[in-house]
């Protein structure tokens, strides 16, 4: 089954975790539980105004985006994150959230369809 969701690059992973079928459960599993619980947080920088938060998140976020190549979503953050250290009433968090939201979603699916596959095989 190939994964399709969503542009995300496994080559790096798969490679990482070639004949050790738990630990790539492990992190995919780790992985799906990370973005669950602080993308909620992005959304709380984005509509206090947080810059700091927003910051600390992308921060954390950084090497999962490297690992499975989602330079799309990494330039995004580095945008919003650039626009408020210049001004922070430049970042329509409305807007923000929903680009963030959208990407969330389809790299949850896509992580979980990752996963299934793994275990099923």
């Amino acid at each position: 089954m190939a994964i399709s969701t969503y542009p995300m690059d496994f080559s790096f992973t798969d490679t990482l975790f070639e004949g050790d079928k738990e630990g790539y459960i492990d992190f995919l599993s780790i992985s799906i539980d990370e973005f669950e619980s602080d993308f909620p947080k992005l959304k709380v920088a984005l509509e206090d105004k947080d810059s700091d938060l927003f910051s600390a998140v992308k921060h954390k976020f950084s090497t999962r985006l490297h690992t499975f190549n989602l330079d799309t979503l990494e330039r995004f953050m580095a945008d919003v994150g650039a626009n408020y250290k210049e001004d922070v009433n430049s970042v329509d968090p409305t807007m923000a959230w929903a680009e963030l939201e959208r990407h969330l979603r389809n790299i949850l699916d896509t992580l979980n369809e990752k996963l299934s596959e793994i275990k099923n095989n």
